[in-house]
C-alpha cells in the first residue's frame, strides 16, 4: 500500500478527521477565522475561511503573506496583538495592550501569587 493510502487510514481509525466546515454552524458564541491567503498547506479555495462565507464573514484574522512558509510560523507582533483583542473580546475582556496605550501597564497583568 502507499503511504497517502496508510496515511488515510490512520487518519480515520484514530477519528481526526473533521469537516470543520459542517461543524462551524453547531458552535455557539464568539468565535473567529484565521487564515493565511498564501498557505501551501491549506488553500485559500478550502480554508474554512472560504467554505464559511469568506470576506462576508465579520470576524477574521488574515495573516500576513511572508517569505517562506505561511503554515508553520509564529504570528507577526501585530498578528498577536490582533489575535489576543480576539480572545479578549470572546472572553468578554477590556484590557489595552500596553503596546498601544499611552501610559504604564495596569497593575492587574500580573495574577497574584501563589503562596
Amino acid at each position: 500500500p502507499s503511504l497517502r493510502r496508510v496515511a488515510r487510514y490512520l487518519v480515520l481509525l484514530s477519528n481526526w478527521e473533521l469537516d470543520s466546515a459542517a461543524a462551524w454552524s453547531k458552535v455557539r458564541g464568539f468565535k473567529w477565522v484565521e487564515y493565511a491567503r498564501d498557505d501551501h498547506i491549506i488553500p485559500l479555495s478550502v480554508s474554512l475561511y472560504s467554505l464559511v462565507g469568506g470576506s462576508d464573514f465579520s470576524r477574521e484574522l488574515q495573516l500576513s503573506s511572508l517569505k517562506g512558509d505561511n503554515h508553520n510560523r509564529s504570528l507577526t507582533p501585530m498578528e498577536w496583538t490582533q489575535h489576543l483583542t480576539l480572545v479578549e473580546s470572546a472572553l468578554g475582556l477590556s484590557y489595552i495592550s500596553p503596546a498601544t496605550a499611552a501610559g504604564p501597564a495596569p497593575d492587574n497583568l500580573n495574577p497574584p501569587s501563589q503562596h
